[in-house]
């Protein structure tokens, strides 16, 4: 059932009639701003992306949302954050906002996101917490679980 929601087809279909938002919307710029001019990457932004757009890398399995930030200035890969498709040591900042709960294999996920992210890098993320929580909206939402915060804390 819950991959039918999942699927990248409906990200498509979401992002492809909407306008890439400006970053500046979030309460998030006030942190992201400060990246500007860095290397910078955002894992399933769609159209509401939270990094600065131009000259940022944006990863999505969304083709719409990818052509979207592309003719916006950004730097946009379709794929997968379980096979990230750059260097080791490359970013400054890489976010990913209610994205690594989507993933099946998030713990692939967490070991690509630190080798791509430099030494000196910054992750910045938001999942939703609670397993205990677990509920019908988790599984439409393609959600393959909940976080607890002890599971999150210390270095990728």
């Amino acid at each position: 059932m819950e991959e039918k929601y999942n699927h990248p087809k409906i990200y498509d279909r979401l992002w492809k009639y909407g306008s890439v938002q400006r970053s500046t919307i979030w309460s998030l710029w006030k942190i992201t701003k400060d990246f500007e001019g860095k290397k910078n990457l955002e894992l399933g932004a769609g159209n509401c992306p939270r990094i600065p757009v131009k000259g940022g890398y944006f990863l999505d399995t969304s083709e719409a949302a990818m052509k979207n930030l592309e003719k916006a200035g950004g730097i946009a890969v379709i794929g997968d954050v379980v096979n990230l498709p750059f260097e080791n040591n490359f970013f400054d900042l890489v976010a990913g906002f209610e994205v690594l709960e989507h993933i099946e294999n998030d713990e692939k996920a967490f070991l690509e996101i630190a080798r791509v992210l430099k030494p000196s890098g910054f992750f910045l993320f938001s999942v939703p917490l609670g397993q205990k929580n677990f509920n019908e909206f988790d599984l439409v939402a393609g959600h393959k679980r909940r976080y607890e915060i002890a599971e999150l804390e210390g270095p990728l």
